[in-house]
């Protein structure tokens, strides 16, 4: 969901009075700010919020700060006899942290989350034929890539090599190009760029008809010749 490096684990809450069981920390830390050692028999049952030293970015949690929070810690303890979970912000790499509930659920139908809880509503996905909510991905890897396969001398007929640009962090080359096109993670020599946000794309993708109204809202900048960056919409009508 988040697409950080590896070396870049999350931070552990954990309540307060439970704090040194796990830690070599004995003192407040509801901010998230201050790091200490993770003791040695936890170190292999908490490998997602170890750092390479062995230490943890610690969040204290106590009931009169955070009672919601703190009752879901007590309550995850009672099934799991373990008062520790893992805690982000609620956002991707080059995203900024989600503020409303329309961020929530607009983010949460885009990413690969399998549950969103609202205060006292817990909200899953239902499949549809209407709209595509995967990860970029399963979008570009899992439904593109075969469908420029299977439809390869169509493909090489458009021709070209198509960059995109997500929301400035990630990216994606099109090759139709190849005798076999096809659809990688990383940069290329494009003929075309296009840069535009995850969003965007996922409803570019889904409807390739808001093509021009995109265009007209400044949400998609191309480098390269406008006309031959709508043969995408030809690629995405394919899959």
């Amino acid at each position: 969901m988040k697409f950080r490096e590896d070396f870049r684990p999350f931070a552990p809450s954990v309540l307060r009075e439970d704090c040194s069981t796990y830690f070599d920390c004995d003192y407040d830390s509801p901010y998230m700010i201050l790091v200490a050692p993770v003791r040695p028999e936890w170190r292999s049952r908490l490998p997602s919020v170890v750092h390479q030293d062995n230490s943890a970015r610690i969040q204290t949690v106590t009931e009169d700060v955070s009672p919601a929070y703190y009752r879901l810690l007590k309550d995850f303890k009672a099934v799991t006899g373990i008062s520790v979970l893992l805690n982000t912000s609620f956002n991707r790499k080059g995203m900024p942290i989600v503020e409303t509930p329309a961020d929530a659920i607009k983010f949460f139908l885009g990413c690969a989350l399998d549950a969103l809880v609202l205060e006292d509503r817990i909200f899953f996905k239902t499949a549809t034929e209407a709209a595509v909510d995967l990860s970029l991905e399963a979008l570009l890897l899992e439904r593109l890539k075969p469908a420029l396969e299977r439809n390869a001398e169509e493909a090489r007929t458009l021709g070209g090599v198509y960059e995109l640009r997500l929301s400035g962090v990630r990216t994606f080359t099109l090759d139709l190009s190849r005798a076999q096109p096809t659809v990688y993670e990383g940069r290329a020599t494009p003929d075309i760029s296009l840069a535009l946000s995850e969003s965007d794309f996922q409803r570019l993708y889904n409807d390739p008809s808001e093509a021009m109204a995109l265009f007209g809202a400044g949400k998609i900048s191309v480098i390269g010749d406008l006309q031959r960056a709508l043969v995408l919409l030809r690629v995405f009508q394919m899959s």
